[in-house]
């Protein structure tokens, strides 16, 4: 009996070590969006191994959204890190270089099977060795740069692709919506009479959006307005009294492209203030 107990054991303390790289972390340090529209991460990675662990042979990472493909930029303006040696760790050691790469250039130093589905995403950044063991300590922590144009939602890291195991992806969230910005509706509210001293009026309209950009304003017929939540209730004043129909369109400054219009939305009071004076300077 003591002998079942010694082996169930056993089995189970493999089974719950089978792959160590599950204990792996992923965190973003910083996110800094570029003058080119580009964004740069700093990441904090630890990738933990076992005894029992596939052979190391490095990591990736992958950027994602649901509603575009991001793309990772090596050599560009802004940094990406390309190549990873012990000294650079910041614990745990490994043999040699693990080598950044993206697009059709993954898997061109580990030849292995295990990477062919990170083959040619131009979303990734793979850093591969092509030493037999490439991790030298159970634990390896380190921090990379990755520059990615395009909108990202979150990041999966393979703390080692070779392990084959789900449990070793990792997933950290950059907290930003993807969703593409639109602008639905425009209503028209309450209107002043006009005014006569000026010959001027003032319209309240409402316009309905989703997922607006983060900066700018809110631009209404040419005025500006801070973004709140939708929808969202704007007074477009100085408007000039002349009866005529009027088409209004709204649209995000950080996001022109963001854009709606109705057209004969309201009509403009009449004039109320002609001009007319006397000939003479006095009325008869």
């Amino acid at each position: 009996m003591k002998t079942i107990f010694l082996l169930i054991a056993l089995l189970f303390t493999i089974s719950s070590n089978s792959f160590a790289c599950n204990n792996s972390t992923i965190s973003i340090a910083s996110q800094v969006t570029n003058v080119d529209g580009s964004v740069t991460y700093t990441l904090d990675l630890t990738t933990e191994l076992g005894g029992l662990d596939a052979t190391f042979y490095g990591f990736a990472l992958s950027f994602n959204s649901t509603f575009n493909t991001p793309t990772v930029v090596i050599g560009g303006t802004f940094p990406t890190t390309t190549a990873i040696v012990s000294s650079d760790l910041i614990a745990g050691s490994i043999s040699g270089t693990l080598q950044g790469l993206s697009g059709g250039d993954i898997n061109s130093v580990v030849l292995d099977s295990d990477w062919n589905p990170l083959m040619n995403s131009t979303n990734v950044l793979s850093f591969e060795s092509s030493e037999l063991f490439g991790a030298t300590s159970n634990n390896i922590t380190m921090q990379v740069q990755v520059t990615v144009m395009g909108c990202v939602e979150d990041i999966d890291f393979y703390a080692s692709v070779n392990s084959g195991s789900n449990s070793c992806i990792h997933n950290v969230s950059t907290g930003v919506s993807c969703a593409p910005c639109s602008i639905t509706a425009i209503t028209a509210g309450t209107q002043t009479p006009c005014v006569s001293s000026n010959n001027t009026y003032t319209q309240e309209v409402t316009i309905t959006y989703a997922n607006p950009p983060a900066s700018g304003t809110l631009d209404v017929n040419g005025q500006s307005f801070a973004i709140t939540t939708s929808p969202q209730t704007v007074t477009l004043v100085g408007l000039v009294s002349d009866g005529n129909a009027v088409d209004v369109t709204a649209n995000f400054s950080a996001n022109i492209g963001c854009t709606f219009t109705s057209n004969n939305l309201f009509t403009a009071p009449t004039a109320c203030n002609a001009g007319c004076n006397p000939d003479n300077g006095t009325w008869d």
